[in-house]
């Protein structure tokens, strides 16, 4: 069995990466940081409310009703991907944004900030 590694870019590292990502979750509220950034599970539990509705079984109705006023699902052949209402942007899962981010960097070109910021702001993080 062999082991796959992730890649790392020269530019930023995974790590430095992951240390960004850890401070712009202590610079918000601690009420939110649990919502701040959602993982391929959460996504697939809101994409679970939001298909079975009452019938979606061991959630809150606290998260149903947040869930339900945050996100819709577009169904993108048997894929259902998840959007935000109000921006109306991608949810991207959080174990993804770090070769998302490489991915779009590297697609602009190495256009710096700006490029990369305008590539990838069709994702969203909450």
């Amino acid at each position: 069995m062999t082991t796959q590694t992730q890649p790392s870019h020269d530019w930023l590292s995974r790590e430095t990466f992951s240390s960004l990502l850890e401070e712009y979750l202590l610079a918000r509220s601690e009420k939110r940081r649990a919502k701040a950034l959602l993982s391929r599970d959460d996504i697939k539990k809101c994409i679970d409310v939001l298909e079975k509705g009452q019938e979606a079984e061991n959630y809150s109705a606290k998260l149903g009703y947040w869930v339900r006023n945050t996100f819709y699902i577009m169904n993108i052949g048997e894929r259902s991907i998840l959007h935000h209402t109000k921006t109306k942007k991608l949810v991207c899962p959080k174990e993804e944004l770090y070769d998302k981010l490489c991915e779009f960097h590297l697609e602009v070109g190495h256009g710096g900030m700006n490029k990369t910021y305008d590539a990838v702001r069709y994702i969203i993080l909450i």
